[in-house]
Formats: C-alpha cells, structure tokens, sequence
C-alpha cells in the first residue's frame, strides 16, 4: 500500500464501483472531503465501440450527479 489513501482508494476499492460516472462521483466527494474546493471536474475515457470515440462525465457542485455524455466518431473533424 502507498503512503496516500486517495492513491490506495482508486487502487483497491474503485474498480468494483459500477461505472465510471460512480468512480467519479465518489472521487469528487473524497476530494471535497479532504478540503480540496472543486467548481467542476471533467473525466473522459476512449470507448472500443463502432459509433462512440469516448464517453464524458461532467461533474458540477449544483448537480447531484455527475452527467455522462456519448462523444461519437468524427467528432474530431467538425470545425
């Protein structure tokens, strides 16, 4: 085990959690816990899938949950 439990938390018990909307959501309450002030978090993660590039959660104080959005293909190429 690491000498920082945020380090040993994210290592042992986050995996389990049942998505990374919980992951983050959790991190966020973690975080704001240990006094650090959060006006919003973003987390995106690459997606194997044939129509999604990724997938982004947006976490913000005034929502109760983070919100996940599907980023599709080609979205790199629009202007």
């Amino acid at each position: 085990m690491s000498r920082d439990p945020m380090i040993d938390w994210l290592l042992t018990e986050a995996p389990p959690l049942p998505s990374c909307r919980h992951v983050l959501e959790e991190l966020v309450q973690r975080l704001s816990e240990d006094g650090m002030s959060l006006s919003r978090v973003t987390f995106s993660i690459d997606v194997l899938h044939p129509q999604l590039l990724a997938k982004t959660y947006i976490w913000e104080p005034h929502t109760p949950n983070a919100t996940e959005t599907d980023i599709h293909h080609g979205v790199q190429t629009t202007g």
